[in-house]
């Protein structure tokens, strides 16, 4: 189900997490009033992967309000919220939107969140998922990070994100007829990772997506440009092993049987021949196991090459 939620941006069609908080012997502020600044990211579907976002709180007591900012690409809105902390989770929902600068054809969402409070290298975190809703319909959801007083490099630097199932489904209503394509990437959420270490023929890989946790040995991927076909050509990899070789993505998908390794993880890899005319080379991915269907999208460039696991549970 859903976990941490909030509602956002979704520029006509809508738009990279969860592990352990690491515990700090340092007190949490009891007061939240002030700027916090980070990132929002958007899953499947969106015109852009991450946004500048801020949000500007006023506390009183346990009840809070303010204006949060959203940004990409010279498109903006500043909308009003409203909310609650509640231990350190802080509920919030947007109102209404103040101002805001977007192009024909393309809308914002407002968004509601649950989100955690927590402490990390000396910032304060609040951190989760969103999912948004507007006139059109649902969002495609994503997760949002913010921190204060000063913002911190998403790419160098992104923390542990926690996830408390219990408290969560005590939120308040979700939106509704949200895909079930996008369940699994909701409701799990874990750090981007890049490891300098870890290579493939001479390009660095890099795991920032959840895992997709597979229940039978034999799979079903299909793979499809999922927006403007611009040429891409790309080979898959499962555990290094080549599966998908340089293959010109289409809109239509290409489907691929493969069997893994139920006694280890496994390592799906997107290997990009070129860039096509949009940079970088993007490719949707749906893993069916027979029991379910997740999709996850995929990016690689020539220095980096991305890969999710594929993680086998016991049904």
């Amino acid at each position: 189900m859903k976990i941490l939620y909030s509602i956002f941006l979704l520029i006509y069609l809508s738009f990279l997490t969860p592990l352990p908080v690491s515990a700090q012997a340092t007190t949490l502020s009891q007061d939240l009033s002030g700027v916090w600044q980070g990132k929002l990211s958007q899953e499947v579907g969106g015109l852009y992967r991450e946004y500048d976002f801020k949000l500007e709180l006023k506390q009183m007591g346990n009840v809070i309000q303010g204006i949060s900012r959203i940004s990409a690409d010279g498109y903006s809105a500043n909308m009003s919220l409203e909310g609650t902390l509640k231990g350190n989770f802080v509920e919030f929902k947007e109102i209404k939107i103040i101002d805001q600068k977007i192009r024909k054809n393309a809308f914002w969402c407002l968004k509601r969140s649950l989100l955690m409070l927590s402490l990390q290298n000396g910032y304060e975190y609040l951190q989760g998922n969103w999912q948004g809703w507007s006139k059109e319909g649902s969002c495609t959801p994503g997760k949002l990070w913010v921190s204060r007083p000063q913002p911190f490099n998403v790419e160098k630097e992104r923390p542990p994100i926690a996830q408390d199932k219990d408290i969560l489904k005590e939120s308040s209503q979700e939106p509704s007829e949200i895909s079930e394509e996008y369940e699994d990437s909701r409701s799990t959420i874990i750090p981007t990772s890049i490891n300098l270490d870890k290579t493939f023929q001479g390009r660095v890989t890099r795991e920032e997506q959840a895992p997709v946790f597979i229940k039978k040995a034999e799979i079903t991927l299909e793979i499809w440009d999922h927006k403007e076909i611009d040429g891409d050509v790309i080979s898959l990899y499962l555990n290094e092993e080549l599966i998908l070789e340089e293959y010109t993505l289409q809109g239509t998908r290409h489907r691929i049987t493969i069997t893994i390794d139920t006694s280890k993880d496994n390592y799906l890899m997107l290997y990009a021949h070129n860039l096509g005319e949009i940079t970088p080379n993007t490719a949707a991915i749906s893993i069916d196991d027979g029991i379910e269907k997740q999709i996850r999208i995929l990016r690689s460039d020539f220095d980096q090459s991305e890969m999710i696991l594929l993680q086998y549970k016991t049904p």
